[in-house]
């Protein structure tokens, strides 16, 4: 979460009130927020909350006395700013729903995730973000073919991407990070109990069995 840290000490740099603040950081906000959740890592909730605190009172220094007012829900408030603070938070509430929601699949999408032809790219953006070319030689396929596959991927809600200058970078999703591992985390065993009935099977098979057979002189 460190990442998000420094986005939000370089939005207070760059900005006179809240107001100023593009639309662009609040889908930061909301994707942050919803990998937290989907990690189910106390740690780094507790870390964003704590990071979402700050940037809040440091936002609070920068705004107008009634919005600071309406913020804090004080009586004395203007209507106008209370009602506008109010609808920001449902606002916000609808946008990380909807983006939330956006990202998620339906059936074909553990289907998609389990299925050999994906699992390579599902493998290799668990272990960084990629563009199009370097997927192409992480996965052995031509790019044209990348491109086709990543655009599934995309309308299932699989994977995302993201703009670094003029490169584009291709992630997997919150939702396809937790229903991966979950998914492997059922393989696994299972993959374990064939390996193990497969050696016990070679154990019990006479040594005779074990060796082809060499036919000599046509017999």
């Amino acid at each position: 979460m460190s990442g998000t840290k420094s986005i939000f000490e370089e939005a207070l740099k760059s900005i006179e009130s809240p107001a100023d603040i593009p639309p662009e950081l609040i889908s930061v906000v909301a994707e942050r927020v919803e990998e937290a959740v989907a990690n189910s890592n106390r740690a780094e909730l507790d870390e964003l909350k704590s990071q979402l605190a700050d940037f809040f009172r440091a936002l609070l220094k920068k705004a107008p006395t009634e919005a600071v007012a309406a913020a804090r829900r004080t009586p004395e408030a203007p209507l106008a700013a209370t009602s506008a603070f109010v609808l920001g938070q449902i606002g916000f509430a609808q946008h990380f729903a909807a983006q939330s929601a956006d990202r998620r699949a339906d059936d074909s999408f553990v289907e998609v995730l389990s299925s050999p032809q994906m699992a390579a790219y599902v493998r290799a953006l668990l272990k960084q973000d990629l563009t199009g070319q370097e997927l192409s030689a992480a996965v052995g396929e031509r790019t044209e073919t990348v491109s086709r596959k990543l655009k599934t991927l995309r309308d299932l809600g699989i994977v995302d991407y993201r703009r670094d200058g003029v490169r584009m970078f291709n992630f997997l999703t919150p939702s396809a990070q937790a229903a991966f591992q979950d998914t492997e985390s059922v393989a696994k065993p299972q993959r374990a109990a064939i390996q193990r009935l497969m050696q016990d099977r070679q154990k019990q098979t006479p040594d005779h069995f074990k060796e082809w057979p060499t036919f000599v002189g046509g017999h």
